[in-house]
């Protein structure tokens, strides 16, 4: 069955360190842009999804320590055309900053995400948590993760 292409974006969207871009896709112009909590060399990289009109953004919390500190989880939900924060969640994870910045998956209303050897979900809508769960495995934390649903993949470098 034959499926008609989705029309070409109109942003385009860059994460790098610390922050989000959202770039007018005809002229490369940016349009808006998140700046994240300060970032140093033990943080992780900012991940941003888009889900409709919505811009999901995942990067380390605030931290008051070097190598050995434990950074938060945050969760911030965009408005796709015009950056505006439309809602945030901050979740405790007491997992070392190096190690917060997740694997992500939005999928049947819910962002799923691996995040220092725990699978979360949140609601989609308003990032309210549903459920955590401790995973088992011999990977260390930071290695490479991979999520998967019916017609959903995603595997990312967690460092």
């Amino acid at each position: 069955m034959y499926r008609a292409p989705a029309p070409p974006s109109p942003l385009v969207l860059v994460t790098t360190g610390n922050r989000i871009v959202a770039h007018d896709r005809t002229t490369g112009a940016p349009v808006w842009e998140l700046l994240t909590a300060r970032i140093n060399t033990t943080h992780g990289g900012v991940r941003g999804l888009v889900e409709g009109d919505r811009v999901y953004v995942f990067s380390a919390g605030e931290t008051e320590g070097g190598w050995s500190a434990n950074a938060p989880l945050v969760i911030s939900c965009l408005d796709y055309a015009s950056g505006t924060p439309l809602w945030e969640r901050v979740v405790e994870l007491e997992t070392n900053v190096a190690f917060v910045t997740p694997t992500v998956l939005i999928d049947g209303g819910q962002i799923l995400a691996v995040c220092a050897n725990r699978l979360l979900a949140f609601s989609l809508e308003d990032g309210t948590p549903q459920w955590a769960q401790p995973l088992r495995t011999e990977a260390q934390v930071g290695s490479p993760a991979g999520l998967c649903t019916r017609g959903a993949t995603a595997h990312a470098d967690r460092r």
